[in-house]
């Protein structure tokens, strides 16, 4: 199997979601020429090859979060000239509709079993995102800015803010609503698990480490 895409990259181990109802994986990838981060969605035959998105440059390991119907996918970005302050996207994992849901300083955490969009964000108490600007050679933040979490309900289009005191709080309310662990690439029955090799080949092996068995192989160039 050959993939093929515009520049050279590789394949990031972090990031294989499986799509099990479609039997596809979403995988990202890291240019090494542009410094870009792209996302495919790829049949585990290997066929029909689609490119998501470029998320593009960021200063951090991009996470994907896969809502629980499987349509649609939530990724921590930046927004151009937003320098290195980051914000919270969403995209169909039919490609369409790749927009930003939340401003800067906002990260996605994941998704409620109910598929609700968890978002961590520095705003106000109403859950307003006001980014931090700089003044001469420092960093200030507005009013009433604290760390928050923004539970976004896709159907009345509204955001649930929660202000936690301390981070105890914070883990506890992410508990109590049953946010989702990230696809981890753990078949259903928690036997298998997806593995990447140098970043060339995709594979499958059972959760102790035995029965590898290659999937898709050939280094995106």
């Amino acid at each position: 199997m050959k993939f093929i895409t515009k520049s050279p990259s590789f394949l990031i181990v972090g990031n294989l979601n499986i799509l099990y109802e479609s039997k596809q994986l979403i995988l990202l990838t890291y240019s090494d020429a542009g410094q870009v981060w792209s996302v495919y969605r790829v049949n585990i035959d290997g066929s029909n090859l689609v490119k998501l998105l470029d998320i593009g440059r960021v200063n951090q390991f991009p996470e994907l979060f896969i809502s629980p119907d499987e349509t649609r996918l939530a990724y921590t970005g930046k927004r151009d000239g937003a320098e290195d302050w980051p914000s919270s996207w969403l995209i169909n994992l039919d490609g369409q509709g790749n927009h930003m849901i939340c401003g800067e300083e906002s990260n996605v955490i994941g998704w409620t079993k109910d598929g609700k969009l968890v978002i961590g964000a520095l705003a106000d108490a109403e859950g307003n995102v006001k980014p931090k600007y700089k003044n001469g050679k420092g960093i200030l933040y507005g009013d009433n800015i604290r760390r928050r979490i923004l539970i976004y309900d896709f159907l009345s289009k509204k955001f649930d803010v929660k202000n936690p005191s301390s981070f105890v709080e914070s883990h506890e309310i992410l508990k109590s609503l049953g946010v989702q662990e990230r696809n981890t690439g753990i078949s259903p029955d928690g036997k298998k698990k997806l593995f990447s090799q140098d970043g060339v080949s995709i594979g499958i092996r059972d959760i102790d480490g035995k029965n590898e068995r290659i999937l898709l192989k050939g280094k995106i160039n």
